[in-house]
């Protein structure tokens, strides 16, 4: 089953990603996440496909999303 959220429903659920830190990645990998089918367009919201979203998470593909290249250790 696809759960679809908003960026704050998503957020509210899932607190390791702040509203802001969703928007800049979207706003910097709006189009691979697309692709990926991490996020759908509604109208003029950004719905956030939960399951794929996290899977990403897991895969390492926002490692890089602004120019950073440094890696964090989980603290």
């Amino acid at each position: 089953m696809t759960i679809f959220k908003s960026i704050k429903q998503f957020s509210a659920d899932n607190p390791a990603f702040p509203e802001g830190g969703l928007r800049h990645a979207i706003f910097h990998k709006g189009t691979q996440l697309e692709t990926e089918g991490a996020i759908v367009s509604f109208g003029r919201k950004r719905l956030i496909n939960e399951g794929v979203w996290l899977q990403l998470t897991k895969d390492g593909f926002f490692n890089k999303i602004a120019g950073s290249n440094k890696r964090r250790l989980a603290s």
